[in-house]
């Protein structure tokens, strides 16, 4: 039976089609700089898309925040929001690094990309880590977190906080490349499937925390590689039937939270479709934007600067409102710490490459800036 299985995985075809996209996009995890992009390979929904969850990320973050530091009691409708948010968010920036995969490896080839992603995930998941968790050590008597100094140290194998996604991100990058370079063909519709049911089913394989993740988050990722195949299909279905998607997202979501009763962690393939058709509402409305919302657009530009960020700064005006002013209105903080949390970093990244602090950011060996809109040349 296995060998049956392993047969049709290797054995599938997955053609490049020509339509597909030849730059590499900064998605929440890449780096490199703001610069022109040329008309061909350039996405613009793709800044669309990394800004409508960036902006999710950073809101359900202070959310949470504002929660655990007991400024205001859960309640039902917090966590339906919550719930809401996480049932797609971060798969969604999964989903959009895999449409640019191929892409990534017809241009920089497996090495070449290997490197690229240390340069632009690895080394800023360490740097932010350390700066992040040497923070929450000197302010812990103010901040929700109880991290020791001996924590930094597992970082290597145990990510904290916000950065799992950014060490999850990578082991897909190695391992589908590995996938790459071991067989000629792969079959991406049928390694999604074979995903999906890792995905539904791995509590049952007890796997450590770290494959977890990776069993949780790689079905998006190949799922994203194969919409990517097909991309000028993929890009006018969203387009056309951006109605639809919006009445099917909203009758799931009505669904599986208020006739079942269910939450994001709610694990099986009911949860699993409802995230990948709520991703593709998403990617449907950034379609259709177009140059509509450019505030929206520009935040995405800046995702992964917000991500490394957006904790720290979010907390921080937490702090200072709750413990400073006494506000503990939940819309005032809701609204003033993802609008900080998200300008703010925007801010920190521009002071940085201005006075040549961009080794926060990028491994100083790249030798270019950080940011790039939706290609990198």
């Amino acid at each position: 039976m296995l060998g049956r299985v392993c047969s049709k995985l290797l054995g599938g075809r997955a053609k490049m089609r020509e339509s597909m996209v030849r730059a590499d996009p900064v998605h929440p995890q890449t780096v490199s700089v703001l610069r022109d992009a040329s008309p061909k390979g350039y996405y613009a929904w793709v800044d669309y898309v990394k800004g409508i969850g960036i902006i999710l990320v950073v809101l359900g973050h202070v959310l949470r925040g504002i929660e655990k530091a007991g400024i205001v009691q859960k309640n039902n409708a917090l966590t339906i929001v919550d719930s809401i948010i996480y049932s797609f968010h971060m798969p969604l920036f999964f989903v959009v690094s895999g449409l640019f995969f191929h892409s990534s490896m017809e241009k920089r080839h497996s090495d070449g990309l290997i490197r690229n992603k240390f340069d632009t995930i690895v080394y800023p998941y360490i740097v932010w880590s350390i700066i992040q968790g040497g923070i929450e050590i000197f302010l812990s008597h103010y901040t929700n977190s109880h991290f020791r100094p001996i924590e930094l140290l597992s970082i290597l194998w145990m990510p904290r906080d916000q950065f799992w996604f950014l060490y999850i991100l990578m082991m897909c990058f190695v391992v589908f490349v590995i996938i790459e370079v071991t067989f000629s063909s792969v079959n991406y519709l049928f390694l999604t499937i074979i995903l999906s049911f890792f995905c539904v089913f791995r509590y049952e394989l007890n796997a450590p925390f770290i494959f977890d993740l990776f069993l949780a988050n790689a079905v998006y990722f190949s799922f994203g590689i194969l919409c990517g195949q097909f991309m000028a299909l993929f890009e006018g279905a969203c387009r056309k039937y951006i109605i639809l998607l919006l009445v099917t997202v909203l009758a799931s979501q009505y669904i599986f939270h208020f006739v079942y009763d269910f939450n994001y962690t709610k694990i099986g393939f009911f949860s699993l479709y409802l995230s990948l058709i709520t991703i593709l509402f998403i990617i449907s409305v950034s379609i259709n934007l177009k140059d509509r919302a450019n505030i929206i657009k520009y935040i995405g530009k800046y995702s992964m600067p917000i991500y490394l960020i957006h904790v720290i700064v979010g907390s921080g005006m937490r702090i200072v409102m709750h413990g400073a002013f006494h506000i503990n209105n939940l819309y005032i903080q809701a609204i003033s710490g993802t609008v900080v949390g998200i300008f703010f970093p925007i801010a920190i990244y521009k002071y940085a490459n201005s006075f040549g602090l961009s080794a926060l950011f990028i491994m100083p060996r790249s030798g270019k800036p950080y940011l790039a809109p939706s290609s990198v040349k």
